[in-house]
């Protein structure tokens, strides 16, 4: 629905969801976060993982070693789904897609931040799919942003101001 304002926790263990994982559904779903935060935290996603999949302002933080691996990443998968953030940061916070990251797909403004000796992995990356004005940052010592097929960065020539920063 249109929830706002939510948080979900793990802070130490393994939680698995067969499905996908949606923060940020419809599009009143603002300000809900997912945070994966300690040495001991790991998220299993079988399928996909939407941080604004039609709402906006709705986050992902990976962070202090935490771990999650998911099938596809979309930050903001609809032309709604704006100002969506996924975020890794710490040493051995790591976010591992099995097949590809959107960062951007349908959704403008929506960034995905890898930071502080993070590290990101992904077989194929799209910046900015059939949308504008997202970004990829990696910043700070021994972060690293890994795609090991190809990176996209502006699907078409209507795909402007998408950014890679590094």
């Amino acid at each position: 629905g249109d929830a706002s304002g939510n948080e979900f926790m793990i802070t130490e263990g393994t939680a698995v969801v067969t499905g996908d994982l949606v923060i940020g559904k419809d599009e009143g779903s603002t300000d809900n976060t997912a945070s994966i935060s300690g040495t001991n935290a790991l998220l299993q996603v079988v399928s996909d993982l939407y941080a604004g999949r039609d709402g906006s302002e709705n986050t992902l933080n990976i962070a202090n070693g935490g771990v999650v691996e998911v099938l596809s990443a979309y930050v903001g998968f609809t032309t709604n789904s704006r100002f969506n953030t996924i975020s890794v940061s710490g040493t051995n916070s790591a976010f591992s897609i099995n097949d590809t990251l959107y960062a951007g797909y349908d959704g403008s403004g929506n960034t995905v931040e890898v930071l502080d000796g993070a590290s990101l992995t992904t077989f194929d990356a799209y910046l900015g799919y059939a949308s504008s004005d997202n970004q990829i940052e990696v910043s700070g010592s021994n972060s690293v942003f890994s795609v090991l097929n190809d990176l996209f960065i502006g699907n078409s020539e209507t795909n402007i101001n998408n950014a890679l920063g590094i």
